[in-house]
């Protein structure tokens, strides 16, 4: 079994959501199960927005999904064309940068063969690529991401301030 790892980006590249759990029951479950969804709500800012996701995620108060045609259904109709046209490369911005950023710094950590679950402490390794990824991002003062949202990320002493007084 190998794990599905879930990320959630902010648009300064932060990572501010993870969870790495087994991969096989897809990505409705593995939302369901991140916690996600309780942890945007909770939040007294973040609670404001929504996340743009992929269709697995659905619509609703916390997420908003890009239109998918389903087999046998005609064409999608234009305004939804429209709206998946905008909205996939923010969309493919902000949710594949942090997990490229991730694996581009920790490559063994997209290791399938290397990273199963009874075998290793997958979860706690993604875990601290997570982390040392946001120290990486608040180090450099910006990736990819961050240069797209034109939102810089915070500096070092600020993200550790910040997470060490949770």
């Amino acid at each position: 079994h190998v794990p599905k790892h879930q990320t959630l980006n902010a648009p300064d590249s932060i990572i501010l959501h993870q969870f790495a759990g087994d991969g096989r029951p897809g990505d409705a479950f593995i939302s369901r199960e991140s916690g996600l969804q309780e942890f945007w709500m909770a939040h007294a800012v973040l609670r404001i927005f929504r996340i743009l996701a992929d269709s697995a995620y659905g619509n609703n108060t916390v997420f908003v999904s890009l239109y998918k045609r389903r087999p046998g259904e005609p064409a999608l109709p234009l305004t939804r064309r429209l709206f998946n046209s905008i909205h996939s490369k923010p969309r493919a911005v902000g949710v594949e940068n942090g997990y490229s950023q991730i694996v581009m710094n920790w490559p063994f950590l997209d290791n399938k063969k290397a990273m199963k679950m009874e075998k290793s402490p997958v979860i706690a390794y993604w875990t601290l690529g997570v982390w040392l990824t946001n120290l990486l991002t608040c180090t450099h003062g910006w990736n990819q991401a961050s240069l797209y949202f034109d939102c810089s990320p915070p500096t070092l002493d600020d993200f550790l301030n910040k997470t060490l007084e949770l």
